[in-house]
């Protein structure tokens, strides 16, 4: 094999290896998006879970305020037969007003 023909191959190596770099760096750039969505998504996540559980903390802390025959039929509580007490208001605007994206 001939000089020539040597640094022809050695440079088509070269050129393949670079187009393989290229094309591993595209791949580490997208897996790494898509790793800070997936955190995103994560940490949403972990806050919806934090509400709820306060939410549950305080439905189960102020269980003893509902009458004992208050219905639990969404209809009775929206057509305004049952009342619901100002606790549930309140939690009901905590959720609307700390919903995440």
């Amino acid at each position: 094999m001939s000089q020539v023909t040597r640094n022809k191959v050695a440079q088509e190596w070269l050129t393949e290896a670079e187009l393989t770099v290229q094309a591993a760096e595209q791949v580490a750039e997208a897996a790494h998006r898509e790793l800070e969505e997936v955190q995103g998504r994560l940490l949403r996540l972990r806050a919806a879970w934090e509400i709820g559980a306060k939410a549950n903390a305080v439905v189960r802390e102020r269980a003893d305020q509902v009458p004992e025959d208050t219905g639990t039929s969404p209809v009775q509580v929206d057509s305004g037969d049952t009342p619901a007490p100002d606790w549930c208001w309140d939690l009901a605007c905590t959720f609307r007003y700390r919903r995440g994206p």
